[in-house]
C-alpha cells in the first residue's frame, strides 16, 4: 500500500512537472513572438529613416548644382567653409 501512494504521488509530481513546462515553453514562444514583432517595428521606422535622409541630402545636392551653375564661385567658396561641419537634430 505505502509503494502504491509513492508512485501515485510520483505520477502527480511528473504530471505536474510537465504541466509546468508546457506553459513556461508557450510563455518563452509568446516573448519571443512579441520581440520579433517589435524588433520589425523598430527596423522599419529606421528604414523610413534613412529613407528621408537620402532624400534630404539629394535635395541638398541638386540645390548645389542648381546653384553651382548660376554662381560656381560662391558654390566653391561656402562647401571649402563647411567641409569640416557636422550636423546635429
Amino acid at each position: 500500500m505505502e509503494n502504491e501512494i509513492k508512485f501515485r504521488a510520483g505520477i502527480v509530481m511528473c504530471l505536474l512537472g510537465l504541466v509546468i513546462m508546457t506553459f513556461e515553453y508557450l510563455e518563452k514562444d509568446r516573448v519571443y513572438q512579441e520581440l520579433k514583432v517589435l524588433s520589425s517595428k523598430q527596423i522599419d521606422s529606421l528604414k523610413e529613416e534613412i529613407d528621408f535622409k537620402d532624400n534630404q541630402i539629394g535635395l541638398r545636392d541638386m540645390i548645389i548644382e542648381e546653384v553651382k551653375i548660376k554662381n560656381p564661385l560662391m558654390v566653391d567658396d561656402v562647401l571649402k567653409n563647411t567641409e569640416g561641419l557636422t550636423y546635429e537634430k
